[in-house]
């Protein structure tokens, strides 16, 4: 079989494309599965806890779900807190998650967007935290998960209340007071 010049190059030029793609595919690692990157390119919070803590933590929890090595932590002072999350709303460059104790909540509430019930059901919600955490949840929506709980508990010394005439301990703090 006799092949002409030109059937030889054209030959020539596929198998040379054939061998680039080839070889393209065969070193091409990817953007990585959409699994990668189910909270995006970069997840920051914002708090108050300490920095080595948060970021052991962190990291334990990225070992073991490669998603969530998006997340980064930043402490910030306590005594600048309030100042620096508003400017930083403010000049469009806020946190995408805040840790804030639960007696901030009414201040920072028009500041934070809440999940919405089809987001995080009330009912689950109820289910699934402590009966303080309720504080979280209002009409419009969840404005925050408990993450670290602190509980005030009292104490009582049953004979000493026997021997003072008291049959039963107080049941709120201002009968504690009183």
């Amino acid at each position: 079989m006799n092949m002409r010049p030109f059937e030889i190059a054209l030959i020539g030029i596929f198998g040379f494309i054939a061998l680039v793609g080839l070889l393209f595919l065969a070193n091409f690692k990817g953007g990585g599965s959409s699994s990668d990157l189910v909270y995006g390119s970069s997840v920051t919070i914002w708090g108050t806890l300490d920095q080595k803590k948060m970021d052991d933590y962190l990291y334990k929890l990225s070992s073991e779900n490669k998603a969530l090595q998006v997340v980064t932590y930043k402490k910030i002072d306590a005594r600048t807190f309030d100042t620096e999350l508003v400017n930083a709303i403010a000049e469009g460059r806020s946190p995408d998650l805040v840790i804030l104790p639960s007696s901030l909540l009414v201040s920072y509430r028009t500041k934070l967007q809440a999940l919405s019930a089809e987001t995080m059901d009330p009912r689950v919600f109820r289910d699934t935290y402590i009966d303080g955490a309720e504080v979280f949840l209002m009409s419009d929506g969840a404005y925050g998960l408990p993450f670290a709980v602190d509980p005030l508990v009292m104490y009582w010394n049953r004979d000493l209340f026997s021997s003072g005439g008291l049959a039963t301990p107080p049941s709120t703090w201002e009968s504690l007071v009183a």
